[in-house]
Order: structure tokens, then C-alpha cells, then sequence
């Protein structure tokens, strides 16, 4: 009598276990990216605002200059509105402030806050005071760049 022998069949694939380990894995990395790339976004919309008011900043600061370091009764720039992706700028006429407004659209804590340059002429020159509705904790330095 022949004794035969029964070969285990090797199974093949992943277990319960070892899915579940990936799966985990996934999820722990997800909650880590997602916030930091919401940031980044946040940073770089903001990268158009600087743009838009520094070169705003630029024409009021050189007419004030322009007219012997007091405010002229009007204020203007080569462009009095302009718009981009996410915002658009406004120079007030009268007092010279820069406002970049954010649009409805553009991020949970961008959405329609502004960013406001205000001129304070000075014997030495023009020094800028900053204000912002931007409550986000990721964009806190909103007025360290004027």
C-alpha cells in the first residue's frame, strides 16, 4: 500500500491582518498631508496679494514722494482695480490705502478677508501700517512682509 502524501497547497496573497497594517498606514499619512498642503496653499494664494500690493505700494509711496513728502489730495496707480486668480486690489483715492480683497471661492480661511496697507507719511518717509480679517493660524504672519 502506497502511503500518499498530501502536499500543502501554498496560498497565496495577503492576510486580514497584513491589510488592515496598510490600510492604517494610509490613513495616518493622509491626516498628516492634508493639513500641511491646505497651509501651503493658503501661503502661496497669498504670494499673488504681495505681488499685487507691493506694486501698489511702490506708486502711492512715490507719489507722496513726488509731492514733498505730504499726501496729495488723490491717490492714484496705473491701474486703480486689478484682479487675479484669487483677489483683487483696490487703491482708496483719498487716503492712499492698499486693500487686497480674497474672493468667496478661493479657501476655507482666505475666503472674502481682506489685506489692508495703510500710508503713515513721516519726516523720514512713508512707513506702511498693516491690518488684516485673515484669522488663519497657518497665514499668521499675514503683516510680516510690510
Amino acid at each position: 500500500m502506497k502511503k500518499s502524501l498530501k502536499t500543502m497547497k501554498k496560498e497565496q496573497g495577503f492576510s486580514l491582518i497584513e491589510l488592515l497594517i496598510v490600510i492604517a498606514i494610509i490613513a495616518i499619512l493622509t491626516a498628516i498631508a492634508i493639513p500641511m498642503y491646505s497651509n501651503y496653499t493658503e501661503r502661496a494664494r497669498l504670494s499673488e496679494a504681495y505681488s499685487f500690493l507691493g506694486s501698489d505700494k511702490v506708486e502711492v509711496a512715490e507719489q507722496i514722494n513726488t509731492n514733498g513728502g505730504t499726501a496729495p489730495t488723490t491717490f492714484t496707480t496705473n491701474s486703480t482695480s486689478k484682479t487675479g486668480e484669487y483677489g483683487s486690489v483696490a487703491v482708496n483715492s483719498g487716503t492712499g490705502a492698499i486693500t487686497y480683497t480674497f474672493d468667496a471661492d478661493v479657501g476655507a480661511n482666505l475666503n472674502s478677508t481682506t489685506i489692508t496697507l495703510t500710508p503713515v507719511v513721516a519726516s523720514n518717509g512713508v512707513t506702511w501700517t498693516c491690518s488684516t480679517t485673515i484669522s488663519s493660524s497657518a497665514v499668521s504672519d499675514v503683516c510680516a512682509e510690510f
